[in-house]
């Protein structure tokens, strides 16, 4: 070790002190030893080592699919269809402004395009306020009851729209107005829908014009029968006339065996005078 010299300690003035580290032995890091496995009998094979057991990842699992029904829809799956929607309606607004401004005697071009602008507007809104209320009311399978519900607010939608457009006077009349039909439109198909599934459950009941109409529609069931009975009267009918050509076929040879003994007999006469008159 070497001595540390402090200022003032009878050294020298321009000597300035160092300090060294002092050296402490170091010991090498001790090795750690593998664990020895337990002994084992001669007898027993030797054990591998299990892999660890893996959780279970509930991610990995495959998920159902998911229906439109079932799943929220984003705004671009909302707004594209809607405008499809408004784009069909459009074009049929453009012929029926057209007829109209024949009919009036009025600038055709100028009608159509209003007329094709107003349509573009009602069905686009309406298609897109209805998918809109559906997707409030909750995932799932919309009962006939949201369904009017629905398409009572997208009526009321595009009449707001459709009333903005025209003037403020408009809005709350067309809102009235086309919610209302909405509303009465989808009940009529929600009528129609549940009439249709219980006469589809219902047998069939023939009516008075099905009574007296001699043309009556056939099913494919009736029809495969139809055909069945006409193949086994066919088949019925082939061996009647195999029966009848197989008698036929017996009755040509009991003839011709009876011809062939009627002829060797009288061949046998014959033969038996002139042997008579041959030893006389």
């Amino acid at each position: 070790m070497k001595r540390i010299v402090f200022p003032g300690s009878g050294t020298e003035d321009n000597q300035t002190p160092v300090q060294t580290p002092v050296q402490t032995p170091t010991q090498p890091p001790p090795t750690q030893r593998s664990p020895t496995p337990p002994p084992t009998h001669k007898d027993e094979p030797p054990q591998t080592p299990r892999p660890p057991a893996t959780p279970k990842d509930e991610t990995t699992q495959t998920a159902k699919p998911l229906t439109l029904a079932s799943q929220q829809l984003s705004l671009t799956e909302i707004v594209v269809p809607s405008l499809k929607i408004g784009a069909t309606t459009g074009t049929c607004g453009l012929f029926v402004g057209a007829t109209a401004g024949i009919i009036r005697n009025a600038p055709v071009g100028f009608f159509s395009l209003f007329s094709a602008g107003q349509w573009f507007v009602l069905g686009s809104t309406f298609y897109g306020g209805r998918l809109s209320a559906l997707q409030y009311f909750g995932p799932g399978e919309p009962v006939p009851r949201d369904k009017v519900k629905a398409s009572a607010m997208g009526g009321a939608f595009a009449g707001f729209c459709s009333g903005w457009i025209r003037g403020p006077r408009n809005v709350i009349p067309g809102m009235i107005c086309f919610s209302s039909l909405g509303a009465v439109g989808q009940a009529l198909l929600n009528w129609r829908a549940a009439r249709r599934e219980r006469l589809a459950k219902e047998p069939q009941k023939e009516t008075l014009l099905q009574w007296l109409n001699p043309i009556k529609p056939l099913s494919d069931e009736d029809y495969e029968k139809i055909l069945e009975e006409k193949l086994l009267k066919v088949d019925v009918e082939i061996a009647l006339i195999e029966d009848r050509i197989k008698e036929l076929l017996d009755d040509d040879r009991e003839k011709k065996a009876k011809a062939k003994a009627a002829a060797e007999a009288e061949a046998q006469r014959n033969q038996t005078p002139s042997s008579e008159q041959d030893g006389a």
